[in-house]
């Protein structure tokens, strides 16, 4: 999905801590000085926050609204992202250089609901990643999967991004029409809402 990233370094010392995001990592087996980025998903460029000091580091900002973040390690491929759904919070990152994809991040309940709903989603998007097609059992079990987070949560910036991801692995915007009116205004509105709402809009053409 074209979620763009937005970051920048801010003064946290002098904000309320409620207002901003600090990342702080403990990880082990990468050499001091290496940098550490949020990748844009539309220029495909690396943003850089911080580098690594004898295995930790630390990136402060601002999130105008939780939203899709990827991180990544070094500044050169091949490259094993880090997905966090990111809100003001301040969220641990722990593990190993050779482990990337299975570090643990604390912290953040955006990223935990986010966490949660990818893992029950994991067997449709290797089936899809494959080549495989969901037969109707399956796309059966995604909207059910989705549709139960969105109502749990209508509050969450998460369930707008259930409602991409089960469109895109089921073609159901009927469904996701439905889901997507249980939203308050301001997810709607919000970057991952305004990308549900033109998948909804391209299904009824």
């Amino acid at each position: 999905p074209p979620f763009s990233v937005f970051s920048h370094a801010l003064n946290y010392s002098r904000q309320p801590p409620y207002i901003r995001f600090a990342i702080t990592g403990d990880v082990t087996c990468f050499a001091t000085g290496t940098p550490v980025s949020f990748g844009n998903q539309q220029t495909n460029q690396l943003e850089k926050q911080a580098t690594i000091e004898n295995g930790n580091f630390i990136i402060k900002g601002k999130m105008v609204e939780p939203g899709f973040k990827v991180l990544l390690f070094g500044d050169q491929p091949p490259f094993v992202p880090v997905f966090l759904f990111l809100d003001n919070s301040n969220v641990t990152i722990t593990g190993a250089k050779d482990a990337i994809d299975k570090m643990m991040v604390k912290g953040s309940p955006s990223n935990a609901l986010f966490t949660e709903y990818s893992s029950a989603l994991k067997k449709y998007d290797e089936m899809i990643a494959a080549g495989k097609s969901l037969d109707s059992g399956d796309i059966k079990t995604v909207e059910k999967i989705s549709a139960e987070l969105v109502h749990e949560n209508t509050n969450s910036y998460v369930s707008a991004l259930a409602i991409i991801r089960m469109y895109q692995l089921t073609q159901n915007g009927k469904e996701a029409d439905a889901l997507f009116k249980l939203l308050p205004s301001k997810i709607r509105e919000g970057e991952l809402g305004r990308v549900a709402n033109q998948q909804i809009q391209e299904s009824k053409i």
